[in-house]
């Protein structure tokens, strides 16, 4: 597709160790996004936050894909099931 770049998807354990990092040392966001070979250090500054925001939870950038399920007893259940068993 014309325009759109590939975009690098890093794990959740490369970002938390390149926080960490960051945060355990005197160096700039710039010598981290460098030392670790990411292209902006706008990801960095984004991990940094949110890893702050979360109070510092080491599971913060472990994220479950799709959607999440709930079940509604009145769309999911019908006749046959034990709610309209008599």
């Amino acid at each position: 597709m014309k325009g759109l770049k590939n975009r690098k998807q890093y794990s959740p354990e490369f970002k938390l160790q390149v926080v960490k990092d960051y945060l355990n040392s005197d160096k700039s966001l710039n010598d981290i996004a460098n030392e670790y070979s990411i292209p902006s250090n706008k990801s960095v500054h984004g991990w940094v936050k949110k890893y702050v925001d979360s109070g510092y939870d080491d599971n913060v950038f472990i994220s479950k894909k799709g959607r999440t399920i709930f079940f509604n007893p009145f769309v999911d259940s019908g006749p046959g099931n034990a709610i309209f068993a008599t």
